[in-house]
């Protein structure tokens, strides 16, 4: 018999059968309701990777606003890896598009190391940036003059 059923390894409504939503793939928080308490999530962090938590508490691929991912960005209202060239990022939020006008003179493919961002691995990596043409400058993978 479940008691308040309100904590995250035993969670459901007075009086039924607990569920311990720790161990689940998705929805891993117990989140509190008037009648106990229902696996869902409360941020990102307690969904499975490149999922977001939306308003109604439950995790999936839609993110945007304040539904960020968890891992990845969010291309065009769905979480994705974030290492596509066009849809580049880790942080959970919008990705950038390297392809585009050399964001932030960096580079025009997705690098992935300590995060997904735009960069470059050769010089024609660095074909719409401008006069910061060479790639490597100063030991990184970013674009430079």
């Amino acid at each position: 018999m479940c008691q308040n059923g309100q904590n995250d390894v035993a969670c459901g409504d007075d009086g039924f059968k607990c569920i311990n939503c720790s161990t689940n793939p998705d929805d891993q928080q117990c989140v509190n309701d008037a009648m106990g308490g229902t696996c869902g999530c409360n941020d990102s962090a307690h969904c499975a990777t490149y999922e977001a938590c939306s308003a109604a508490h439950l995790c999936g691929v839609s993110c945007g606003g304040p539904a960020t991912c968890h891992g990845g960005c969010c291309n065009g209202g769905s979480c994705v890896m974030g290492t596509a060239n066009d849809s580049c990022g880790s942080n959970g939020g919008a990705c950038t598009d390297c392809t585009i006008g050399c964001p932030g003179m960096n580079g025009d493919i997705c690098v992935s190391g300590s995060g997904n961002y735009c960069g470059c691995g050769s010089a024609g990596d660095c074909s719409g940036c401008g006069s910061h043409n060479k790639c490597n400058q100063n030991g990184n993978t970013q674009c430079g003059s």
